[in-house]
């Protein structure tokens, strides 16, 4: 069973509840011939879906509602609490004509509001989405780990995988890639309402929804009537409210944010450093003394430090802000305390006495007092040009990273943003650790595995949102093509072919079911020329992935892994625990080997293998797909695929 009752299969229900059923069982020719017309009417309500990002959302109401509200909400802020009665209002005023999906915008100075939104998601996947949500937003004022688990325990959730879950990267991701949709709406506060697509912001009285309401289901009922499904009919209004000023075109005007699955080279030069020697991960911070939020994320660094140990090396580099006077000179003094070797203890003492920087100079050569420094040397160096040039190189680089605000990170070159609780942080660490130990078992030293991914980094900041469009951006290039180790996955095509395509994909993306239908029409006309080579990259908010990953590769062992692959994207909407046996039983697999196989988990390790790779060259999200080591997309059409092995071919 899939760990989400995701928004998408609720959506399918809309007009094809026969095709879920029938799904679990029975010839796939046959399913598909009894029910084409509903399945075709769900491609539509997919697409609409799509349209909105909510693949994993938490629904509830009538299916086949000819209204959708999208709630973006944060635990922690009261508005969102003071509207949940008039939304019962409204679920009860206006029955089978609304469904309400629900996506987590949990706020940044709202440090509980995460921690909720990913124990929510975790109820979610015990199908108590809702009850558990009641529960943080009528105690808004005690939330708290302790809470967490007893809100659990009180709806009798499985409490070991609800921990689990809850503390699984594929919860934060869940998250993040709600707050993704958020911005491609322009979404900033909370609560915030898409009915159909039409904006309704705040915690706005019963009547104030309800005529946008009305409007809706008269208007989705008239096309309805025209002949339209309810999928279509939801398809025409939501393009229509956003064409004529919804959420989309704001989106749109939003000036560009730099891209956060970027790699960028961040050097560290001259900085402070503390953390073992051969460091797997380095943080960079830019930070400002005066800044509250950098002395509210010392906790939190130093609680990381103590996790990961000698893994972790954390550089400091100063970005002091114009508007905080005292903030260069508290810069200035930490660089003479550094010069005498005793930075970290000074920086503390900065941060320790935030409150009185403005008394300025006297301060600071109090503080290096008790620290016992020359204060000859100290006050010379605080004025010095060596000093000047230190903060102005450290000023430039963070112009140049577009890190214009306090505090702002840079993880193995990955960007973080603000005073992020501990587990944002854990997220990309743990991620850039397996990369890391790649390298380090492909032969670079420990102490060199920063500078070597320093050396694939890019150094421009690509910029993405406002204009750009809505979809992530490709991830970051490596200046050279990527050497890819191939030995076992699935190939076709000649070994010694001088084109090579190499696809990284999740069975559960969508976008990688896109990409599947361009490679079977394509690579017919390629075997002769191109090798094509599938490598596992399942990501962690589809736990199925995994699951479905490893049969695959089960078949591969078995000379079908292509025919298995087709057999998983033309189910991929109805993927169940069960569905694999099915495959493997219609493919005519040794069945005993089969299970065997997914019962050892006997390929999880080539899978974290390929993972890794994958990693290593910048992939971040599904599918990706290189060309002789080179990037060349996501989801291309099959013009464009032909055109870049024709290319290749020709060269």
């Amino acid at each position: 069973m899939q760990r989400l009752s995701t928004g998408v299969a609720i959506l399918a229900l809309l007009a094809a509840s026969v095709l879920v059923a029938g799904c679990q069982r029975g010839e796939v020719r046959d399913r598909a011939e009894a029910v084409q017309p509903q399945e075709a009417a769900a491609e539509e309500l997919f697409d609409a879906d799509d349209r909105l990002g909510l693949s994993d959302a938490a629904l509830k109401g009538n299916p086949s509602a000819p209204v959708t509200i999208v709630e973006f909400s944060s635990y922690q802020c009261p508005f969102c609490g003071r509207v949940q009665p008039t939304l019962n209002q409204i679920a009860e005023e206006f029955g089978d004509d609304v469904r309400f999906i629900f996506l987590h915008h949990p706020l940044p100075n709202q440090q509980q509001s995460r921690p909720a939104a990913r124990a929510a998601i975790a109820a979610q996947a015990q199908d108590k989405f809702w009850e558990y949500s009641e529960l943080i937003l009528n105690n808004q004022q005690s939330l708290n780990e302790a809470n967490f688990v007893a809100w659990a325990e009180q709806i009798g959730l499985d409490m070991d995988r609800f921990n689990e879950d809850r503390n699984a990267d594929w919860t934060n991701e869940r998250v993040d890639a709600d707050l993704a949709v958020a911005q491609r709406f322009g979404i900033r506060g909370t609560p915030n309402f898409l009915i159909n697509g039409r904006s309704v912001r705040g915690a706005q009285p019963f009547d104030n929804f309800a005529s946008v309401i009305r409007e809706e289901v008269e208007a989705t009922r008239a096309l309805m009537d025209d002949g339209m499904s309810v999928g279509a009919a939801f398809g025409a209004r939501l393009d229509e409210n956003l064409r004529e000023g919804g959420a989309e075109p704001e989106a749109q005007q939003r000036p560009p944010q730099p891209d956060p699955a970027q790699q960028l080279q961040v050097p560290i030069g001259d900085s402070a450093s503390k953390g073992g020697a051969n460091a797997l991960v380095t943080i960079v911070e830019f930070s400002s003394y005066q800044c509250p939020f950098c002395n509210r994320v010392r906790p939190t660094l130093d609680a990381l430090q103590e996790r990961y140990g000698d893994d972790l090396r954390i550089v400091f580099k100063h970005r002091p802000l114009d508007f905080q006077q005292q903030s260069e000179p508290a810069a200035r003094a930490a660089i003479a305390a550094q010069n005498q070797g005793q930075f970290w203890e000074y920086h503390a003492l900065l941060f320790d006495n935030q409150g009185q920087l403005g008394q300025g100079q006297p301060l600071f050569e109090r503080l290096a007092e008790e620290l016992g420094l020359n204060m000859d040397q100290f006050r010379t160096d605080m004025t010095s040009d060596a000093t000047t040039a230190r903060l102005r190189a450290d000023t430039q680089l963070a112009d140049r990273l577009q890190a214009r605000g306090t505090p702002h990170f840079f993880i193995n070159g990955y960007r973080l943003v603000g005073a992020q609780p501990e587990e944002g942080f854990r997220t990309i660490i743990d991620r850039e650790i397996e990369v890391a130990r790649g390298l380090v078992n492909e032969g670079t030293a420990p102490g060199a595995v920063y500078e070597t991914l320093m050396a694939r980094a890019d150094t421009s900041v690509r910029m993405v949102g406002g204009d750009a469009p809505a979809r992530p951006a490709e991830p970051a290039q490596p200046a050279q093509p990527v050497e890819f180790n191939t030995e076992g996955a699935p190939a076709r095509g000649p070994a010694d072919a001088a084109v090579t395509v190499v696809e990284f994909s999740d069975f559960n993306c969508g976008f990688c079911g896109r990409l599947s239908t361009t490679l079977n029409e394509v690579m017919p006309d390629y075997d002769d020329r191109v090798r094509f080579v599938s490598m596992q990259f399942p990501l962690g908010r589809w736990p199925i992935s995994q699951t479905a990953a490893e049969a695959a590769l089960a078949a591969n062992a078995q000379g079908q892994f292509w025919e298995f692959k087709n057999l998983i994207y033309e189910n991929q909407r109805s993927l169940n625990e069960g569905s694999f046996e099915q495959f493997a039983e219609q493919l005519g697999l040794n069945m005993d080997q089969f299970r065997r196989d997914m019962e050892s988990n006997a390929h999880a390790n080539t899978i974290t293998a390929h993972r890794a790779q994958g990693q290593r060259a910048g992939v971040r999200g599904t599918p990706a797909l290189f060309l002789n080591g080179r990037q060349i997309g996501g989801a291309i059409p099959a013009d464009q695929l032909r055109s870049a092995l024709d290319e290749a071919l020709a060269n």
